[in-house]
C-alpha cells in the first residue's frame, strides 16, 4: 500500500496501526505557538500530519 504526502513523495505503508501511532506521536508533540518565528513552521507540521492522519484512515477503511 502506498500514499502521497503533501510534498508529492509516495511512502509505502506496511503496516496501517504503527503508521497511525506515529502520526499521533507527531500530532502530539508540544506545540511552538508561543514563539511568534515558529508559528508558520507549527501550522505546516500540523497540516502534514493531519493530511497524513486522514489518508491512512482512509486507506485502513478499503
Amino acid at each position: 500500500m502506498c500514499i502521497t504526502d503533501l510534498t508529492g513523495q509516495d511512502i509505502e505503508i506496511t503496516d496501517i496501526e504503527a503508521a497511525l501511532a506515529m502520526v499521533e506521536r507527531f500530532l502530539s508533540y508540544t506545540r511552538v505557538e508561543e514563539i511568534k518565528s515558529l508559528q508558520e513552521f507549527e501550522q505546516q507540521r500540523q497540516r502534514y500530519w493531519q493530511d497524513m492522519k486522514q489518508k491512512l484512515l482512509t486507506l485502513k477503511e478499503h
